[in-house]
């Protein structure tokens, strides 16, 4: 019993199976037999792994614009894409929000062309 509640509480924290079953002493089947009987746990770990992955891709975004601050949307987007990608998909309200002077530079000052030339 107590070793499936130090189970239980590894999982509900987000630290990885194997690293888990490793410190308990248990097969990984044995937890992933866990995580199917119960529900509940298994959204729990769902919600504690999105959360570590947000801090950890927001980490890689913001360290990014820390040393390169004057770059550009597009090569924070190519430099950091997986971390980019993951939180336009996860986590766009704070994309839009941390990156909306960014976004903004751009589109206020279009290129334009005199015709009258």
């Amino acid at each position: 019993l107590e070793t499936r509640n130090r189970v239980e509480a590894g999982l509900r924290d987000g630290e990885g199976r194997l690293a888990i079953a490793a410190r308990c002493r248990v097969s990984a089947s044995f937890i992933d037999r866990l995580l199917c009987a119960n529900p509940a746990l298994k959204q729990q770990r769902s919600k504690a792994l999105q959360e570590i992955s947000r801090k950890r891709n927001r980490s890689t975004v913001d360290d990014y614009l820390a040393r390169y601050p004057g770059a550009s949307f597009k090569e924070l987007r190519l430099k950091t894409a997986g971390a980019f990608v993951w939180l336009l998909r996860h986590d766009s309200d704070w994309v839009h929000e941390r990156l909306k002077r960014r976004l903004l530079r751009k589109s206020i000052a279009p290129s334009r062309t005199d015709w009258a030339l």
